[in-house]
């Protein structure tokens, strides 16, 4: 577990993880807190609890099913919660495959809307609209989003489906996912090693393997004076603000985001 604290759900002995997490009851589940990955304390799984803590389900939920039948061997996936993000795939992507099976295929319009006014995690400006665009052009080139002509509209279909990990992450409307796990981490420690941002999002959430695109993140928010700067160590100073009430990105911005939303 990479934050620094983390509440976990998960089943009491003689009950299964199933159980536990798609019908939570005090006799069936309890939830567990770590620090730095060490575990702590265990609370039981009541109303008060869930709503205070906000447990994340325990990551074996999200292992990998494995049925045999007839036809041969079937791996079935769960789904990734509404309100979560998992580790491994870029969260753009995650997101935007997301908005095209709710839809069950929808056009570039549709899904540039769903971004900004939905999840509100891109301005309502044209060039975050082409930075979007961008993002689904990519999505196509990998296989992860099929472009079909429908009725004279572009319609935009589910490929590949993108490959979920274990681990599961908060999705917070209104700020961009590598800004607000960055600066969760720095807020909740005070003070961070540029080696361990690094390692969050690069080891341990898994959502890119550029170490360009932490440091362009980490310049966009000191730009914003959110974090400063000394040697090495990065040190809280505001809190980040939610995309649409801060000024307008700068053209540089905009460019160097359109470029790490794609790497």
């Amino acid at each position: 577990m990479t934050n620094d604290r983390e509440y976990i759900l998960t089943a009491r002995p003689g009950y299964t993880i199933e159980e536990a997490i798609e019908n939570t009851s005090i006799e069936n589940a309890c939830i567990e807190e770590y620090e730095y990955g060490l575990y702590l304390h265990t609370y039981p799984a009541i109303p008060l609890t869930i709503q205070a803590l906000k447990p994340k389900p325990h990551p074996a939920y999200m292992r990998r099913t494995h049925v045999v039948l007839r036809e041969g061997e079937k791996v079935l996936k769960k789904p990734v919660p509404e309100n979560m993000l998992t580790t491994d795939v870029n969260p753009f992507f995650q997101v935007i495959q997301r908005v095209v099976v709710m839809l069950e295929g929808t056009t570039m319009e549709n899904i540039i809307r769903s971004l900004i006014q939905q999840y509100l995690w891109f301005e309502d400006t044209g060039r975050e609209m082409r930075t979007i665009e961008l993002i689904v052009e990519k999505m196509n080139s990998l296989g992860l989003l099929v472009k079909i002509k429908e009725k004279k509209k572009v319609i935009y279909k589910v490929g590949l489906e993108v490959e979920s990990g274990y681990r599961l992450v908060d999705l917070v409307r209104g700020y961009d996912p590598f800004e607000y796990q960055i600066m969760e981490m720095i807020s909740n420690r005070g003070v961070v090693s540029n080696k361990e941002i690094h390692s969050h999002i690069i080891e341990g959430l898994k959502w890119t393997k550029n170490v360009a695109v932490v440091e362009n993140y980490l310049i966009r928010l000191r730009k914003k004076g959110c974090i400063t700067k000394t040697g090495d160590w990065y040190r809280y100073k505001n809190a980040l603000k939610p995309i649409g009430k801060t000024s307008k990105m700068s053209p540089m911005d905009v460019e160097l985001r359109r470029k790490d939303t794609l790497e």
